[in-house]
């Protein structure tokens, strides 16, 4: 994603120029899942769940030569689900793993003159299980 046009208008004239990339918005993702589902007996179900999703590298500013431009490096988060799930009581069981590499991701940054910044970051491998029940 970059720029159609300069950035201007007749109350502010802002850095961005025709051509710049968006900040934060990476030129390539992707993202893959699959999942499998299994009866066990007549009345439950077990299903297992794999996602994938790639971040291609990004930049903090609209102007590659502003001195608080930084390059966000890629990143790639798996994340595994196994379910068991009752069709007749409505309810599941799911034990998931999330960023299950515990990939430091940072998805935005942001820098000031003043040697402050900002970084948003994936949260770490999280274990999990969560119990649900359908009213």
């Amino acid at each position: 994603a970059e720029l159609s046009e300069d950035q201007r208008s007749a109350a502010v004239i802002a850095p961005g120029r025709k051509g710049d990339r968006i900040p934060n918005v990476p030129e390539y993702s992707a993202s893959f899942a699959t999942q499998y589902s299994w009866p066990i007996g007549a009345t439950l179900h077990g299903s297992v769940r794999a996602d994938v999703s790639y971040v291609g590298s990004s930049f903090s500013e609209l102007r590659p030569n502003n001195p608080l431009n930084e390059r966000i490096e890629e990143y790639t988060l798996a994340n595994l689900r196994v379910r068991l799930e009752s069709l007749a009581s409505k309810w599941n069981i799911d034990l998931f793993v999330n960023n299950v590499t515990d990939e430091v991701a940072i998805g935005r940054v942001s820098s000031s003159e003043f040697g402050l910044g900002l970084a948003v970051s994936a949260p770490p491998r999280t274990v999990g299980v969560s119990l649900s029940k359908s009213f």
